[in-house]
């Protein structure tokens, strides 16, 4: 299989999964779905460490001395909602 047909049968396997995901979560109760969509929020949060860290130290430089560690925790966990 050339390095071009691999390429393409990605991209049609992510294009599928993602046609199969949005037609399975449509099936589901709206409860469900959003207590599966918070979990993936909570892991991501968890997960992706740098991207905390780039946040609050944006956050930081941003409100310098206007708000304290635990609202720039609170606007960060926020912004990971929020996305």
């Amino acid at each position: 299989m050339s390095q071009n047909a691999f390429k393409r049968f990605r991209r049609a396997l992510a294009r599928n999964a993602l046609y199969f995901f949005t037609w399975f979560l449509n099936k589901l109760p709206y409860k469900t779905v959003d207590s599966l969509i918070r979990g993936l929020v909570a892991v991501g949060f968890c997960v992706t460490v740098r991207h905390r860290r780039v946040a609050r130290e944006s956050l930081k430089t941003a409100f310098r001395d206007h708000k304290d560690q635990a609202e720039i925790n609170k606007i960060t966990w926020g912004c990971f909602k929020n996305l």
